[in-house]
């Protein structure tokens, strides 16, 4: 594996972590599909110097994955559509 292939495959998790995702969760079998097939698109994409480059400067408070990422449908209905159980972060309202 080169070190482009072996960095790709990276930037999808550290995507996730960004994103708020819990990277934890592919265990859950349909969540297991979701981000092995995440990971199968980072992996084939022409933007991982960008990708990179966009982790490496994007607000830690930024919770919306970037345009050119091929991923960016998929992970923006996990952000919003799951379950808050299946996230890293979860927000509380206060008391």
């Amino acid at each position: 594996m080169d070190s482009s292939s072996r960095s790709d495959h990276f930037n999808v998790y550290a995507m996730m972590e960004h994103l708020g995702l819990d990277t934890a969760a592919g265990v859950i079998p349909r969540l297991g599909v979701i981000y092995a097939s995440a990971a199968n698109a980072c992996h084939g994409c022409a933007h991982a110097a960008e990708c990179s480059d966009w982790l490496e400067a994007a607000s830690p408070t930024l919770r919306l994955p970037p345009r050119f990422c091929p991923n960016a449908e998929l992970f923006s209905g996990l952000i919003f559509d799951q379950p808050s159980a299946w996230r890293s972060d979860t927000c509380t309202a206060p008391h």
